[in-house]
């Protein structure tokens, strides 16, 4: 555990009125326990010369996250604002950010980060929140990620931009690295819009969704935050096929979402991002096929070789 500062000395370089955060930290969590606290942590050691907020949304953890969130909570009253909830929400097909934390966001920008990564750089949101100030084109920006496990670095890029992205980019539901993502608090009506009902993927459609209302930024300057690879993890361990099957209920949403809105052209690109999700499925499925038929085959060729001996 890092030597942290308390909460008055946190906010003793804060400006402004604190009822009146900035800047909303949105976490979610569930049977985090193992890694809440350097989550926390990596909020917590953020120096800012403006408000913030940390909404976190416990989604019912069987283990001891809660408790350890109440730790951290009895704290930082006025940082951490915590949901606990009784029963879990993701099952029952709940959106966690869009129907819970982002709604009570005070703040003029969001940032993310889910209970299992963390940030490492102390000057994260002040550099992010700076430049977002002075560049009104933009919506959202980013920064590097690096992936690792128990054994250490992977190398391995999770879908993250390291480059900007022009507004079409990202309504093209280009990736970012969600644990690094800040941006402008605008989608403020209709969090969480009936075509995204099925959508495994809701990051893909927030990126999307605020590419109508500027570009992407990525920000190198700002030390790599961390994104933890663990057999908890909702993408990052699901099969080949599974991850295809996610993407293409995520592009039917999209497509379904702008169709709705008479933009035709993006309507197109994701019909078209359909096809192409369906066709990879296919081929999945027909790699398979050949792989278990061949294995099949060397089993009888085995089997009959030794039946001769």
């Amino acid at each position: 555990m890092k030597t942290l500062k308390t909460q008055s000395e946190i906010t003793s370089s804060w400006g402004g009125n604190y009822d009146e955060p900035v800047v909303s930290i949105c976490c979610i969590t569930y049977n985090h326990e193992a890694y809440i606290e350097e989550t926390l942590e990596g909020f917590l050691i953020q120096e800012t010369d403006f408000p913030f907020e940390i909404l976190i949304h416990d989604d019912a953890s069987t283990d001891g996250t809660a408790d350890i969130i109440r730790k951290y909570e009895a704290k930082y009253p006025t940082l951490i604002k915590p949901i606990y909830q009784v029963e879990n929400q993701y099952s029952k097909g709940r959106k966690i950010n869009p129907e819970f934390n982002f709604p009570r966001a005070k703040g003029k920008y969001i940032a993310l980060c889910e209970g299992d990564d963390f940030w490492t750089d102390h000057k994260k949101l002040q550099i992010q929140k700076d430049f977002l100030d002075s560049h009104p084109e933009y919506v959202i920006c980013y920064t590097d990620a690096l992936a690792f496990n128990s054994k250490g670095l992977i190398d391995k890029n999770y879908a993250g931009a390291r480059r900007d992205l022009p507004a079409t980019g990202l309504q093209q539901a280009s990736s970012v690295s969600t644990l690094t993502a800040f941006f402008r608090n605008v989608l403020t009506e209709n969090q969480n819009p009936a075509e995204f009902c099925n959508v495994r993927y809701g990051d893909l459609t927030l990126w999307s969704r605020l590419g109508d209302y500027g570009k992407g930024k990525y920000l190198p300057s700002v030390k790599p935050s961390m994104y933890r690879v663990h057999t908890g993890g909702i993408h990052s361990m699901q099969t080949r096929k599974k991850q295809l099957q996610m993407r293409l209920e995520t592009m039917m949403g999209l497509y379904s979402y702008r169709l709705k809105r008479s933009e035709n052209d993006l309507a197109d690109f994701f019909l078209e991002e359909i096809v192409v999700q369906a066709l990879k499925l296919q081929k999945f499925k027909l790699i398979k096929n050949l792989l278990q038929r061949a294995f099949n085959a060397l089993c009888r060729k085995a089997s009959s070789l030794l039946s001769k001996r």
